[in-house]
C-alpha cells in the first residue's frame, strides 16, 4: 500500500511538470508571435512612411504593377544616373563648367568669336535659361558676373548679359543649381536617401520638384546629386526598398 501511494505522488508531480512545460511552450510561442507582428509592423511603417532620420515626411502615394505611379514627398536626398534627354533649366547656377564648340560667345560688351573651336568655359553666378541634351546646347542666355575662357578670367562688379549660339559640348557640369521643376522621359537608376529606395525607370516619365544640387553630363548620362522636395515617376516601374 505504501508503494502504491508513493507511485501516485510521483505521477502527480510528473503531471504538474508536464503542464508547467506546456505553459512555458505556449508562452514562448506567444512571445514569438508578438515579436513577428512588431517586426512586420515596423517594416511596413518604414517602407511606406519613412523614418524621421531618413525620409522625414516621405510618403509613397501609390506603388502598383503595370503603369504604376510612385510619388515621394519631403526633404529627400537623391542620387541619379539617367539617360540624357532635352531638358530646359531656368534659374540660378553657382558655376557652369563646360568644354564646348560654340560661336558668338558674348559677355557684357565683349564678343568672343570662337569660330566653333573647342573651348573651355567657366561661368560663375549664372542666372538665366539654358536648353541642352546629351550632346547639344540649343539655347544659352542670361546674366553672370565672372567667366573664364580657356583659362583667361574676366570679371565684373555687377552681373552682365551672357549668351552664345547653339553648339556641341564634350563636358558639362552645373554646380549648386535650384530647379523649381524638371520633367522628362528617361531610363536609368534613381537612389533616394542613400539607397533606402531604388527606382529603375525604363523609358518612364520622371518629375522632380524643388531640386537643389549638382548636375553633370558624363559618358552619355545625366548625373544628379542633391536634394528634392517631391518626385514622381509614372510607368512600369522597378522599385526596391533598402
Amino acid at each position: 500500500m505504501k508503494k502504491e501511494g508513493f507511485g501516485s505522488a510521483g505521477e502527480g508531480r510528473g503531471h504538474f511538470d508536464s503542464e508547467r512545460t506546456n505553459k512555458k511552450t505556449r508562452l514562448s510561442f506567444f512571445l514569438l508571435f508578438l515579436f513577428f507582428i512588431a517586426l512586420l509592423g515596423s517594416f511596413l511603417y518604414y517602407a511606406y512612411n519613412g523614418s524621421d532620420t531618413s525620409f522625414g515626411k516621405g510618403v509613397f502615394e501609390k506603388v502598383t504593377g503595370s503603369n504604376s505611379n510612385v510619388s515621394v514627398v519631403g526633404d529627400i536626398k537623391i542620387s541619379a544616373s539617367l539617360n540624357p534627354s532635352k531638358i530646359s533649366i531656368k534659374g540660378n547656377v553657382d558655376r557652369i563648367e563646360l568644354v564646348a564648340s560654340v560661336n558668338d560667345f558674348k559677355f557684357g560688351s565683349q564678343d568672343f568669336n570662337l569660330k566653333n573651336k573647342k573651348t573651355s568655359l567657366i561661368i560663375d553666378n549664372f542666372n538665366g535659361k539654358m536648353d541642352f541634351d546629351g550632346v547639344n546646347i540649343t539655347s544659352f542666355k542670361g546674366k553672370a558676373n565672372r567667366v573664364s575662357v580657356d583659362g583667361l578670367p574676366i570679371s565684373s562688379n555687377k552681373s552682365l548679359d551672357i549668351s552664345f549660339d547653339d553648339g556641341t559640348y564634350d563636358h558639362l557640369k552645373l554646380t549648386n543649381i535650384n530647379l523649381d521643376s524638371l520633367s522628362y522621359e528617361t531610363s536609368g537608376r534613381i537612389s533616394l536617401n542613400d539607397d533606402k529606395v531604388v527606382l529603375n525607370p525604363n523609358k518612364e516619365k520622371i518629375s522632380i520638384i524643388g531640386f537643389n544640387g549638382n548636375l553633370e553630363s558624363r559618358i552619355n548620362k545625366f548625373i544628379f546629386t542633391g536634394t528634392i522636395k517631391k518626385s514622381s515617376l509614372t510607368g512600369d516601374l522597378d522599385v526596391s526598398l533598402g
